[in-house]
């Protein structure tokens, strides 16, 4: 079977149909669960109380980006691998990820140390470091808000799992310089992920950045990448088993809760342990299997939406937290007596939508553009065709 046609025969549809959608619909989840958190810290404050939703854990949107991640960077490295083309791999993670990441970062900087001049509860010099911010500018773990090592955060706290991504897109790259037929590329990249899983966890390694590495959560992106070659072969479901999968997918996130897998009260947001890819992993693979290997594809005026979402969900995951605090801030001084309800969760979440939205179109898109033209590095006519 020739992989590169099957690469390019779909990629298109499968771009701007079912991965955007699920991308979209990741990022509105995660944006959805920090601005039912940031509402019930203002509720508090003021007296208020306010009861989050809880059926499905939203945390849950990670998963299906790591998910995701694995799917189009196999599918979209076709050619890359094939070619050896190492540097053009990094070139075009570097431009996807980090021009945007370290905007947002420096701008969480300047929002942290305005908030803490203006409502000092805590020194801006704890989180401001130079360590703290170099360590949060190349994605190495860094447990900036003293949370602890399973729970390191980055300046920009949603930046967490970028720390994983971007280990990850480092170990698939270097198995694109050995080179080899696809499949033994891929290979690597599994071997690699399971074996530093394994060996984190069976040596019982306790400090950063290794023991956040080495979390089961990693082995998502495998998934994902078994997900992706699966595709590439050209297996398919139909519609019936479609909606199977994405309703077993939606049943385990239902009905499996972490706490449950680990017989304990636990915080299921940081430990990115088994239980969480038993969970959120498994939940996420399942609704992944339906969007990539399925029949069904979002059509219409929904599936335009959805489409454009996507292209700036992460923006969208990395600005809305500074949103909420700006919002909240501009909230407790000109709105005295504001009712934090599920109102204000609504205002929050579309106003950051729409923000990441204009921000895509008239700032993300440009900076991205002008850098892709000046950096020199890792040019090559190799095409790669999901991004």
């Amino acid at each position: 079977m020739d992989l590169k046609l099957k690469s390019r025969s779909n990629s298109s549809a499968l771009r701007l149909a079912n991965i955007q959608a699920l991308r979209a619909v990741a990022a509105i989840m995660v944006a959805l669960l920090h601005a039912q958190v940031s509402v019930m810290g203002e509720a508090a404050v003021s007296g208020q109380t306010f009861s989050p939703w809880s059926v499905v854990d939203l945390s849950f949107g990670v998963d299906i980006f790591f998910v995701i991640s694995g799917v189009v960077i196999t599918i979209s490295s076709v050619k890359l691998a094939e070619a050896r083309q190492g540097m053009a791999f990094f070139r075009k993670r570097f431009l996807r990820v980090v021009p945007t990441y370290w905007v947002f970062t420096f701008v969480q900087v300047a929002a942290t140390a305005v908030a803490a001049f203006v409502h000092p509860v805590r020194s801006s010099d704890d989180i401001l470091n130079f360590k703290n911010v170099l360590c949060s500018l190349f994605f190495i773990p860094i447990d900036t808000f003293s949370y602890g090592t399973l729970a390191a955060m980055p300046v920009l706290f949603v930046g967490w799992s970028l720390n994983f991504e971007v280990l990850f897109y480092f170990i698939f790259g270097i198995s694109i310089f050995f080179g080899g037929a696809l499949p033994v590329v891929l290979g690597r990249v599994i071997a690699v992920v399971l074996a530093l899983v394994i060996v984190g966890n069976v040596s019982h390694v306790s400090v950063l950045p290794w023991v956040f590495w080495a979390r089961p959560i990693m082995v998502e992106f495998a998934i994902g990448i078994l997900l992706g070659y699966i595709y590439l072969r050209g297996f398919r479901v139909s519609g019936w088993i479609q909606a199977v999968l994405l309703i077993a997918g939606l049943s385990v996130w239902l009905f499996v809760k972490q706490s449950h897998l680990e017989g304990a009260p636990l915080n299921p947001h940081v430990t990115h342990g088994w239980s969480r890819v038993m969970s959120g992993g498994l939940g996420a693979t399942l609704i992944m299997s339906a969007a990539v290997l399925g029949s069904w594809h979002v059509r219409g005026k929904f599936g335009e939406l959805l489409n454009r979402l996507g292209e700036s969900s992460y923006a969208l995951y990395l600005a809305h937290p500074i949103i909420y605090l700006v919002l909240a801030f501009f909230a407790e001084r000109f709105v005295p007596g504001m009712s934090w309800s599920w109102y204000a969760v609504v205002v929050l979440l579309i106003v950051a939508i729409l923000f990441a939205h204009m921000f895509h179109v008239i700032f993300e898109r440009r900076l991205l553009d002008w850098l892709d033209a000046k950096m020199k590095f890792g040019t090559t006519k190799v095409e790669a065709p999901i991004n």
